[in-house]
């Protein structure tokens, strides 16, 4: 899904969590950083990913940031993407 946001001509880059659901299976959120005068809402974005991914697989919250968070090794660190969920 990440592959597929990416191309999306707003987005710079992109991380995807999967996030445990109250029921059963998971939400997914997108962690997005825009181009340079890049714009994108949810309602975009899942109208982008509807003809490349299974209706299971679109986002379902949308978070737009100045940069992705990153380890000491450069890796996108998806703890740190976790707790802003809890924030």
């Amino acid at each position: 899904m990440e592959q597929v946001i990416a191309t999306h001509e707003a987005v710079s880059e992109v991380a995807v969590l999967g996030v445990p659901l109250q029921e059963e299976g998971e939400a997914l959120v997108a962690f997005v950083v825009l181009q340079d005068g890049g714009r994108l809402d949810l309602t975009r974005l899942r109208a982008f990913c509807e003809p490349h991914l299974s209706r299971y697989k679109w986002p379902t919250r949308l978070f737009i940031l100045e940069a992705l968070p990153r380890t000491t090794v450069d890796k996108v660190d998806k703890k740190r993407l976790r707790g802003r969920l809890t924030q």
